[in-house]
């Protein structure tokens, strides 16, 4: 890595930001093979992380849907309640998803409303049984709002992959 872009991170960085700088920094220096191994395009999703490429997403919701949307507020006394999933168009390129359920995401400190730059899950498969984006049957699109860098989420990927740690495999659970 150049000085010039740990500068520029370092001047993008925050706090907890800049320790994860240092820390990637320090452990990775240049991108790593064992990132490459980790991320390999044949297991579900993996082409969206062996490429610098961002897939830019259109995202179409009936205004009834909008409407759902709107009116959802999170609220501690019913946290962990199911969300309100509502039907959408998703476009990358000329690849077209339909029937994508959609709800908003988020915890105390996260969430954010529709109209305040809100956290997303979509779920491909909910209502279009066998239907896969780039493999995976759901992602989630986080709003970074305690991360005013958008950095710490790279980062920590990055250092979990240099570090040999694999992605977790689908259905298994986090903790073992």
């Amino acid at each position: 890595m150049s000085l010039s872009t740990c500068n520029r991170l370092w001047r993008l960085a925050t706090g907890a930001a800049r320790v994860a700088v240092v820390a990637w920094a320090l452990v990775l220096g240049a991108r790593s093979t064992a990132v490459a191994e980790a991320a390999k395009p044949d297991r579900p999703g993996g082409d969206l992380f062996t490429s610098n490429a961002v897939p830019r997403l259109r995202i179409q919701i009936p205004p009834e849907g909008m409407a759902i949307l709107r009116s959802y507020v999170w609220d501690r006394n019913v946290n962990g309640r199911d969300r309100t999933n509502v039907l959408a168009t998703v476009r990358e390129g000329d690849k077209i998803y339909t029937n994508v359920a959609i709800h908003l995401k988020g915890g105390l400190g996260s969430f954010r409303p529709l109209d305040d730059k809100p956290a997303l899950t979509l779920n491909f498969d909910k209502f279009a049984a066998g239907q896969r984006f780039h493999g995976s049957q759901k992602i989630h699109l986080n709003n970074s709002v305690q991360d005013p860098s958008c950095l710490s989420e790279k980062i920590c990927r990055e250092m979990f992959l240099a570090a040999g740690i694999p992605r977790r495999a689908p259905g298994t659970p986090w903790c073992i």
